[in-house]
């Protein structure tokens, strides 16, 4: 069931970094919708810089000090359609209760003799390891006409409210509209309903298998009822593709985070009531700039194929499951 999943995900993923690197605007947020999804179908490819980072601390009664945690990821992206292809080189550095470190991370997917093949490469250090899974063929024509089905849907009418700012900015020389919306929990499982309803007979078995049902999506989504999730588009006046998107958490109230996660550290006075936990989100956002000039060419280096240890998917699944599993008893 799970055998192509790391395959269903970096494609899929790559769909969406096309829907998002489409975006267009003239004079009003109807017809940047309209143009976003045109524009989506003619883009074939797109470059990305991508920066992620997360500082996160915890606090609570009679702690000595606060339990903090921070990690920020940096990474050059590339993704095309035709043929399906796609490279990340990323670096990622982080730390938790005073503890530290770092790795590397290239991940390449290209398709081989009618199939796709991932390499992932992560390096700490002065060594990397090289893992290498391939989808069979089948599965591969599958996923192929999944992706460029996907591409072509319109989801103009998606249940969320967009804004277009009265002035523009500037990216990289380009001068581009501004256009922003804002997610919260009360419409996190229509969106989800939405898209499933959109694309969700397009998806592979392996896929449909382990998505979450719109019940058990409630029920994730009551732990973070005061989530607040803030996008901005930056929208190139002349291509109507974005040339920036930032994503970030501010205004979420992490307060039912703290309840949910005292209850899982079993933080209780002498009375047994819970004692009150704050969650302190410091910093929590993605930020990438996009470029379409580039011509995106992936070639996987022969060093990498000939060091990289092809992985069973069967081995992978049964890994999935086990550590499912793992999770599964810690939680009951």
């Amino acid at each position: 069931m799970k055998k192509n999943l790391i395959t269903t995900v970096l494609a899929a993923g790559g769909a969406c970094v096309m829907m998002l690197s489409a975006y267009g605007a003239e004079t009003t947020v109807d017809d940047v919708i309209k143009n976003y999804f045109e524009a989506t179908k003619e883009t074939k490819s797109a470059v990305a810089d991508m920066t992620m980072d997360a500082d996160v601390s915890i606090s609570m009664e009679g702690m000595e000090e606060d339990l903090a945690a921070a990690g920020h990821m940096d990474a050059s992206l590339l993704f095309g359609l035709e043929p399906l292809q796609y490279q990340m080189n990323a670096n990622m550095a982080g730390s938790a209760m005073g503890q530290g470190g770092g790795l590397d991370m290239t991940m390449y997917m290209v398709e081989e003799d009618g199939a796709i093949a991932n390499y992932i490469g992560i390096q700490m250090g002065e060594d990397i390891q090289w893992i290498k899974q391939v989808t069979s063929a089948e599965d591969s024509a599958k996923i192929l006409e999944m992706v460029a089905n996907s591409a072509q849907i319109d989801m103009s009418d998606m249940p969320v409210t967009w804004t277009l700012a009265d002035e523009t900015t500037d990216v990289n020389g380009t001068e581009c509209y501004v256009v922003n919306t804002t997610i919260t929990s009360e419409n996190i499982v229509p969106l989800y309903e939405y898209a499933m309803e959109k694309v969700g007979s397009m998806l592979p078995e392996e896929v449909t298998g382990v998505v979450p049902s719109s019940e058990d999506l409630e029920s994730i989504v009551s732990i973070f009822s005061g989530i607040q999730i803030n996008m901005e588009m930056d929208l190139s006046k002349e291509t109507y593709k974005p040339m920036r998107m930032y994503i970030d958490t501010e205004g979420t109230d992490w307060t039912i985070v703290g309840a949910v996660v005292a209850q899982m550290m079993g933080a209780t006075d002498e009375n047994g009531d819970l004692l009150p936990l704050n969650v302190n989100v410091n910093s929590l956002f993605m930020e990438a700039v996009y470029n379409y000039d580039t011509e995106v060419a992936v070639t996987v280096p022969d060093d990498v194929k000939e060091a990289a240890q092809e992985i069973d998917p069967a081995d992978l699944a049964a890994d999935l499951e086990d550590v499912a599993e793992i999770v599964e008893g810690e939680t009951e």
